[in-house]
């Protein structure tokens, strides 16, 4: 029997443990209660009568009485005692102990591996946006309200719909900002998370002008000689496909 600890539980089975021990008096029952609890967690004990009467608290003459009825719950094995049934208990243990290791480790590895999943894809999805410069504010502007930092709910809806005005004269303009556009254009706020409103619009009109570049979201091309496409607003909101122009796929 291996000496490697299991936890610090141990079961015990009170209707077996009763129907097995209805002879010991009280003194042989604690006797062989701190004898089992050694056992699980050091192993087998020596067949050693010194050593097991100090494992049980007893003096030697009592434990001379006590072996009688206690020892024959044990088996002598390579000069140790040993016991089947607390043998299995304590592998069993283990197992339930590795199966529940394992399974948090497995479960850790898929939070991980999500975790950096989303990273790449946050990644690539600001790959584009990189290259544009952060506003550099002027000394005269530097407390001004645009530089403040930027909440979730104090979005500058209408400068955002300037940019794209300015940036896409081509597409479809805005004639009206619902609140189903409004709250795709929040959604796409929170998703950059800016420090500040002017970190926000500087996002935006980057956006914007990656979208002006390609040819596919503008107008300029078709595919298959069909009528071409055009993107509108609430379509660039729209996070699916925010997503798939900043990652590049219209400017292929």
């Amino acid at each position: 029997m291996s000496n490697q600890k299991t936890d610090i539980w141990m079961p015990l089975y009170i209707g077996d443990y009763l129907r097995d021990t209805n002879r010991l008096t009280t003194e042989q029952h604690g006797a062989y209660l701190l004898l089992i609890m050694d056992y699980w967690v050091n192993g087998a004990p020596p067949d050693v009568d010194s050593i097991l009467a100090q494992i049980c608290r007893l003096d030697a003459n009592a434990w001379s009485i006590a072996k009688l009825v206690i020892k024959p719950f044990f088996t002598i094995t390579d000069g140790k005692l040993t016991h089947p049934r607390i043998d299995r208990e304590i592998q069993d243990a283990r197992t339930k102990k590795l199966g529940a290791v394992r399974k948090a480790e497995a479960a850790a590895k898929a939070r991980w591996d999500n975790r950096d999943a989303s990273s790449i894809t946050s990644s690539n999805s600001r790959s584009m946006l990189e290259d544009c410069p952060s506003p550099s504010p002027s000394p005269d502007n530097t407390n001004s309200k645009a530089l403040v930092v930027a909440k979730a709910d104090n979005v500058p809806f209408g400068k955002i719909v300037d940019l794209y005005h300015q940036a896409l004269p081509v597409l479809p303009r805005v004639a009206d900002l619902s609140a189903k556009r409004k709250a795709l254009v929040r959604a796409r706020w929170q998703g950059i998370k800016p420090e500040s409103v002017d970190d926000g619009l500087n996002e935006f009109k980057c956006f914007f002008d990656i979208v002006s570049k390609s040819k596919f979201l503008t107008g300029q091309s078709t595919n298959g000689g069909g009528r071409p496409f055009r993107a509108n607003f609430e379509w660039l909101m729209n996070e699916s496909n925010y997503l798939k122009v900043i990652e590049g796929n219209y400017h292929a």
